[in-house]
């Protein structure tokens, strides 16, 4: 029977091991004869994905990825200040139409994924919808849909890490913020003042310092991995 249009199937990369799923796992391979096992394929065929990559999923025109990063610290530019600041598992998700970017995202994790019910947990950056998929706003960045998946994702990412921040979105980072942050700040609970983000990432860049682990602070729950293939890939624009 002929494949439909948007029938889905997705890769979760773990371990060594590759797991292509539709509703179950439909075969176990190990990660040193994937290669070989999808050019013998006749029905599905990934494209050269980015390292890291812990999901893959494929809807008819439409394609989403996620990749992990693992914990480090990196230094951020907020309207002109620089800010060091340690980071949980890093989950940088892309959707494609026609292999061209019409989504970026961004989660944390205090362990790796190891299941699709595991839950990403809302990045209290600046630049992000944190409350609306983890959404990142790339301003002007644009990837040649031509290049290859692994490529225009490779460019996203140096995007994200070099691009300046801006208090646009900073009510969706504040309401990010977990405990630990907030009574770093000297604040009793979560304030919403776009002026005061300021305040947070100073906490943040001092616990840094101080050598707190961000893998165990309380981030607050964005969804699972499931529901991120799922919404990433949905048919309505």
């Amino acid at each position: 029977m002929p494949r439909r249009a948007n029938e889905g199937e997705e890769l979760i990369i773990h371990d060594g091991f590759v797991e292509r799923r539709k509703v179950t796992v439909m075969k176990r391979i190990k990660l040193s004869s994937f290669l070989a096992e999808v050019q013998k394929s006749t029905s599905f065929q990934t494209p050269l994905l980015p390292h890291g990559t812990i999901l893959y999923k494929t809807a008819g025109e439409r394609e989403a990825i996620l990749v992990e990063r693992p914990p480090e610290t990196r230094t951020i530019n907020y309207e002109g200040t620089r800010y060091r600041l340690g980071l949980p598992f890093l989950y940088i998700g892309a959707s494609f139409i026609n292999r061209a970017i019409n989504g970026t995202y961004l989660y944390f994790r205090g362990t790796p994924v190891t299941q699709l019910e595991d839950k990403l947990l809302q990045v209290a950056l600046p630049n992000v919808y944190a409350q609306d998929y983890g959404k990142v706003c790339m301003g002007d960045f644009f990837a040649d849909p031509a290049k290859p998946i692994s490529e225009q994702v490779n460019e996203m990412v140096v995007h994200i890490d070099g691009a300046p921040y801006n208090r646009d979105l900073a009510e969706f980072s504040l309401k990010a913020m977990p405990q630990e942050l907030v009574t770093k700040a000297g604040k009793r609970k979560i304030t919403t003042d776009p002026t005061h983000l300021p305040l947070y990432l100073d906490a943040w860049k001092k616990l840094t310092e101080e050598g707190s682990d961000p893998c165990k602070w309380r981030w607050k729950t964005q969804f699972t991995v499931a529901e991120f293939a799922k919404l990433s890939i949905r048919q309505e624009e």
